[in-house]
């Protein structure tokens, strides 16, 4: 299974404030559904909070807390970064999506094949930044939108997903 890391990132670097996002482009919101769609998708305790509506089939939220719980079938909790990846492995989807936020983003920065990354026109104070992908990593394709750009990185050198389990 690939992995992708999915993000709208500032001029500065900056997906966030630790509170919200504080910036809203539509068009890429609608890019960023689509693109995710039904396959899985993992996501940070405080980022799933913070959403209403994640995108993804089945979202899989990586939390410290492993009493957490939901009704919701869509949505399970896992404590272990590559209990995600098992989890995600259990779909027939080709690829999961990592969704933030910045822990979450650099503890899959090593084992992920690609990178969606909106590029936002503007400056927003954030304190939660993406992290910087390494010298491995390029730019296979730029899609001119409205009001923003969006990246796609190729990681030319993923570490082996086995590595998460120790192996």
């Amino acid at each position: 299974m690939e992995i992708d890391l999915i993000a709208a990132v500032d001029r500065d670097g900056a997906i966030g404030t630790g509170e919200d996002v504080p910036w809203e482009y539509p068009e890429d919101i609608d890019q960023y559904r689509a693109r995710i769609g039904d396959r899985p998708a993992i996501i940070g305790r405080r980022t799933f909070d913070q959403m209403s509506d994640p995108p993804g089939d089945p979202v899989i939220v990586l939390t410290r807390d492993a009493t957490r719980q939901t009704a919701d079938p869509g949505v399970s909790f896992v404590t272990d970064p590559a209990a995600a990846i098992d989890r995600a492995e259990e779909t027939d989807a080709d690829r999961v999506f990592v969704n933030g936020g910045e822990a979450i983003y650099r503890v899959y920065v090593p084992y992920a094949t690609g990178a969606y990354v909106s590029e936002i026109p503007e400056r927003s104070g954030g304190d939660a930044h993406f992290p910087y992908l390494g010298a491995g990593w390029e730019v296979a394709e730029t899609v001119a939108y409205d009001r923003f750009d969006l990246l796609r990185y190729r990681n030319r050198d993923p570490a082996p997903t086995a590595a998460l389990r120790g192996g």
